[in-house]
């Protein structure tokens, strides 16, 4: 929160409220975005998520959102034991995943 609104004490220690933007142009190889939490991509990487989506092989965005939350939860136990950062992640399949079939 302190970020969205600015935190004038934190910002002597480096944070800032300016938010990183990065632009990527979607190509037809791309079947979904993700968009989750630090919770999510602490232990995961962006590789090991998109790995785990196509796994699901029913396809479905809401088993995908399971099974990423799990594993993060999982890593979570690994690296931290009971402590475990917050996991939220919305998962939007693209429209042309599956037309070419």
């Amino acid at each position: 929160m302190a970020r969205s609104i600015g935190d004038h004490a934190a910002a002597t220690v480096g944070v800032i409220s300016e938010p990183e933007i990065t632009e990527y142009d979607i190509v037809e190889d791309d079947f979904a975005i993700i968009i989750a939490t630090d919770g999510v991509w602490e232990l995961l990487s962006s590789q090991q998520v998109a790995d785990i989506c196509h796994g699901v092989k029913s396809g479905d965005v809401q088993e995908m959102t399971e099974v990423v939350a799990e594993q993060a939860s999982y890593m979570w136990k690994v690296e931290e034991g009971d402590y475990r950062d917050d996991i939220t992640l919305i998962i939007i399949k693209l429209p042309w995943l599956g037309s070419a079939e």
